[in-house]
Formats: structure tokens, sequence, C-alpha cells
């Protein structure tokens, strides 16, 4: 498991220099170098400010520098739990989402 754990904090390290660089784009009113044209964003009187999109990118950051986070970083690997006696997780997450997907 130690190099999972150096994997996943290596992963989480990239992803949360990703969010930074995007975070930025934001900040410069320039997302649309880092955004494909085909995504769409709310009218929202919130969402509709490059600023609050890169408040809430900094805030994921900060959660992802928990250390308690880092188990949520990747999807779990349901086979794993499952060989380490765990319950089949399907059955209680009815739609998992990792912080990867978000």
């Amino acid at each position: 498991t130690t190099t999972s754990t150096t994997t996943n904090k290596s992963s989480t390290d990239m992803l949360i220099q990703e969010l930074e660089d995007l975070a930025s784009y934001f900040d410069k009113n320039q997302a649309h170098l880092r955004i494909p044209s085909t995504v769409t964003f709310p009218h929202a009187d919130y969402w509709n400010k490059p600023h609050h999109y890169a408040f809430i990118l900094r805030l994921l950051q900060s959660i992802l520098h928990t250390p308690a986070s880092r188990r949520f970083i990747d999807p779990i690997d349901e086979t794993e739990l499952f060989m380490m006696g765990g319950a089949q997780y399907r059955s209680i997450i009815k739609s998992p989402l990792c912080f990867k997907d978000i």
C-alpha cells in the first residue's frame, strides 16, 4: 500500500495544481482558453461571474489538501473492497462520485 499511497499523493498534488491553473484562468477572465467551447455555464447570477468559479475551485483545493480527502480522489476499487470483507459498495452507495469526477 505504500506505492498506492505515494501514487495517490502524487495524483492528488497534480489535481490540486490543475485546479489552481484553471482557477487562475477564471481570475484572468480567460477560462475560454482552457474550457472546451461545447461547455456551457448556467446563467444564474452567482455562476455567471468567473471569480466565483475561481473561488469554488480553490475551495475544492483546500479540501484536497486535507489528509482525509485522499481516499476520495480516485474511484473506489469495489473488487478490492469486497475482497477485504467490505459490503457490496453499490448496494450502499447508489451514485458513487470521486473528486476526479467533479
